[in-house]
């Protein structure tokens, strides 16, 4: 594959399909790109995936009444910066970040993995 553009084979082929398609082309007037389309495919080397730690610091940053299924729990608000890997956090609870707050309800849990994502599992799932 070259890194060379042919202009000019580009612009006759531009002329050609205009001309096929409306029925009439100007060679003389200069062609514009407007859009432009590029695919590519091939195989990407593995590596490792750079995760940055959680912040330092207890992850509990206050508590709010919360409404489940007509009751009343006190609910744990955890930031979501400062969740460690691998460590449960059974629900209820609340998990505060800078664009979003996730529920956890009764009978759920919260974990982060190795890759800082956010999994919620039911447990009575979990344990069948």
């Amino acid at each position: 594959m070259s890194d060379q553009v042919d202009v000019g084979a580009l612009e006759a082929t531009f002329h050609e399909v205009h001309r096929a398609r409306y029925g009439h082309c100007t060679p003389g007037l200069p062609v514009e790109l407007v859009n432009l389309r590029v695919a590519a495919w091939g195989a990407v080397p593995r590596g490792k995936v750079s995760v940055p730690e959680p912040e330092p610091g207890d992850p509990m940053v206050g508590r709010r009444q919360v409404v489940f299924d007509g009751c009343t729990y006190d609910t744990p608000v955890l930031a979501r910066d400062r969740l460690a890997s691998g460590v449960r956090h059974e629900g209820p609870l609340l998990i505060n970040e800078e664009s979003a707050t996730t529920v956890v309800p009764p009978g759920h849990e919260a974990r982060v993995d190795e890759l800082r994502n956010l999994l919620i599992t039911s447990r009575q799932r979990r344990t069948r």
